[in-house]
């Protein structure tokens, strides 16, 4: 399975010639070529996380193409390929499996509204927690790290690697970092990993590894 990282929070894995994207939003210019998408994983409704103009777009090119999200999206994005999800789902499509983890986006503050968040196990290797911190409370072979957010510090992020415990991780939800501001964090994310004997890559938009 190739996972490729793209703006921000966008990511594609791609097996047997059949692709999943997750969180194609506004602040993601591209995310590959539409061909061969079978699902969309959109795990809330803020719009670094969910554009419909993309969402429209490969629904184009993939009229069969489901996008499995939460309520608060599904509420706003009505259309029949939009399937709802919540914490212990699990779906098999093509090679892929899904299994969603958890409810909530963490707080950003008590006078803002907390949008409901779904995270997602692929293929019981790779974990994306969406805006969360939570876990799926079993081993994970490859961890994105959420890096940089208004409801989230650096700490945060290291703590979330250290109780991951992955094989490999990488930082995601970066897209607000300046060129100065990725090598900060980054470090930090980076010496979290050296002391639990973790290996860290910081992919850049378009660089893919395998899972």
């Amino acid at each position: 399975m190739k996972l490729t990282k793209y703006e921000h929070a966008c990511l594609v894995l791609e097996d047997n010639g059949a692709k999943v994207v997750i969180d194609p939003g506004v602040f993601t210019k591209e995310f590959g070529n539409l061909d061969a998408i079978v699902a969309v994983v959109v795990t809330h409704v803020h719009g670094d996380h969910y554009a419909p103009k993309h969402l429209d777009a490969i629904l184009e090119a993939n009229p069969d193409a489901l996008i499995f999200t939460t309520r608060d999206v599904a509420d706003e994005y009505k259309h029949d390929n939009v399937q709802v999800v919540s914490d212990g789902d699990h779906i098999a499509i093509e090679t892929f499996t899904l299994q969603f983890v958890g409810e909530d986006h963490t707080v950003i503050h008590d006078s803002l509204p907390t949008p409901l968040n779904t995270g997602v196990l692929i293929n019981e290797q790779f974990y994306y927690p969406g805006d969360s911190f939570t876990l799926p409370g079993k081993p994970i072979k490859i961890l994105a790290v959420p890096a940089n957010a208004p409801w989230a510090t650096v700490g945060q992020s290291m703590d979330f690697i250290s109780e991951g415990a992955p094989e490999l991780c990488f930082p995601t939800h970066n897209g607000l970092l300046s060129e100065t501001g990725h090598l900060v964090y980054n470090d930090s994310l980076n010496h979290i990993c050296q002391q639990a004997d973790i290996e860290f890559k910081a992919l850049q938009p378009g660089e893919s590894l395998d899972v």
